[in-house]
């Protein structure tokens, strides 16, 4: 596996992005490199989708309510194992990265998986926090879990 695209940022931590097409940009300035396309087609989380309570509106338009959950693929769940393995078997200062951005659906597959909170606080992965709703730079202090 090709070594996970990672930035220090400016108060220290070490952020790796686990699986996003895209780059993210810091509010400290600081880029984080976006993982191949390949990478991300192959580290997609598996969405379940079920469709309920159709309705038509007022313009006679029928609107279809889709109810999204998340879950592992079986590639995906080996992956994790994996990262974690590494994780706990490396002290603080050996590690390549702090936290590990993953996409939300995805740190929603991981709590549906291990829905005991501590759990994932002892993990790298989290998602993003914004700023704010219309800046497109990510927090460098705060993440979510």
């Amino acid at each position: 596996m090709k070594r996970i695209p990672t930035v220090q940022l400016s108060n220290g931590v070490r952020v790796g992005n686990y699986s996003s097409p895209h780059n993210f940009e810091f509010e400290d300035g600081r880029i984080l490199h976006a993982v191949t396309t390949r990478r991300s087609e192959r580290l997609k989380v598996d969405f379940k989708e079920s469709n309920s309570h159709s309705m038509v509106g007022i313009r006679n338009a029928l609107i279809i309510n889709t109810e999204l959950d998340f879950g592992l693929t079986p590639e995906l769940r080996k992956d994790v194992e994996k990262i974690l393995e590494e994780w706990r078997t490396k002290d603080k200062y050996g590690r390549e990265y702090d936290v590990l951005l993953v996409p939300l659906p995805m740190l929603v597959a991981i709590k549906n998986e291990k829905p005991d909170l501590s759990i994932i606080m002892d993990t790298p992965f989290r998602s993003i926090r914004m700023v704010s709703r219309t800046e497109k730079k990510v927090r460098i202090d705060q993440f979510c879990v």
